[in-house]
């Protein structure tokens, strides 16, 4: 009888095999933009906090020895910049601080408590821009705002005083960015508390750091 003779060629590799090799690819390159990411913005952080360095010691010197709270004003007036600077996240670490009596000293808690409705003003420009892309045109439905009228300004938005139907309204614009600075920082922060978490220091467990960067 004619043998007969059977051909194979190699498996293609199938469709799903594929799909998930470039999920892989993709978590990989994900995971290596985040951590380039948190270097720069750690790098950057470094940057505008160094000057505390100097004037930290500094002002503590100048309070003991010459009885002068200019530097230590100065200092402080460049902390609560910095962390302005920084963005809602840092911002907002401060705001829990201020709270925060049991733990820290009232001097502190009086300064950092001045960024619960003082925090940066984001330009005119922007609320316009956010309105009329929520609105529309806004004036035309009967919303009126003046550009000056600011209850206050937080760590995500500020609160403008308006008139809508002859009624006093608050109006309430999240600062430009918000969400991606906010997810980003926090990711750094989450970081950061949970490696200061595992330090065996009771004090620093008492902050529970990384539920504060969670809320």
């Amino acid at each position: 009888a004619p043998s007969q003779i059977l051909s194979t060629s190699p498996a293609k590799p199938s469709a799903s095999i594929l799909r998930r090799i470039a999920q892989k690819l993709k978590r990989w390159a994900r995971s290596i933009l985040d951590a380039l990411w948190v270097a720069a913005r750690a790098t950057e952080i470094g940057v505008i906090l160094s000057p505390l360095l100097v004037l930290t010691p500094a002002s503590v010197l100048t309070v003991r020895l010459l009885d002068t709270s200019k530097v230590s004003d100065m200092s402080w007036w460049y902390t609560l910049h910095s962390l302005q600077l920084l963005g809602p996240a840092f911002v907002k670490l401060a705001q829990w601080a201020a709270t925060r009596r049991d733990l820290f000293p009232p001097h502190i808690c009086n300064r950092l408590s001045r960024l619960h409705d003082n925090a940066r003003i984001h330009s005119w420009k922007h609320t316009d821009e956010t309105l009329a892309k929520a609105f529309g045109n806004y004036e035309e439905k009967g919303l009126q705002m003046d550009p000056n009228d600011i209850i206050g300004s937080g760590s995500a938005a500020q609160v403008y005083r308006a008139k809508l139907a002859g009624q006093t309204v608050a109006i309430k614009v999240l600062h430009p960015k918000i969400s991606e600075r906010v997810d980003r920082d926090l990711m750094l922060m989450r970081r950061v508390a949970s490696l200061l978490d595992s330090v065996p220091i009771e004090m620093i467990r008492m902050l529970s750091l990384p539920r504060a960067a969670d809320n």
